[in-house]
């Protein structure tokens, strides 16, 4: 379902560099990314989400490549952060009904079960 081949990605004034030669996601589902503040996580889910174009290599969503072809993606790859900076005052769950409009509006599908299970 996703994969990721030679990615490399290093922002300006920064040390910090993602590095993964080799890494897939097979199954449909949840998956968690855990790791310590400022270890890359949301830089690379955004880069899975076809939102931050990596300085080197690939990452595919069935087969397509998630930012060269993000119009095909779209509806499918969605990136929820708990810290939107551009909406401070709202909770996750005003977060999660954002996202669920957006699906609907985009003609995607939408999983009012998963949602709940996210909140729990």
């Amino acid at each position: 379902m996703i994969s990721i081949q030679e990615l490399k990605h290093q922002f300006k004034r920064s040390r910090f560099q993602i590095d993964i030669p080799s890494l897939k996601f097979d199954q449909d589902g949840i998956t968690a990314l855990i790791g310590s503040n400022g270890n890359g996580k949301s830089t690379l889910l955004s880069i899975i989400a076809g939102i931050i174009k990596p300085k080197r290599g690939i990452v595919r969503y069935n087969n397509h490549n998630a930012f060269h072809e993000y119009e095909k993606i779209k509806s499918a790859v969605h990136l929820l952060s708990w810290d939107f900076g551009f909406f401070p005052w709202a909770k996750g769950s005003a977060l999660l009904e954002l996202v669920k409009q957006t699906s609907i509006a985009n003609k995607s599908t939408w999983d009012d079960g998963l949602a709940v299970k996210l909140q729990e």
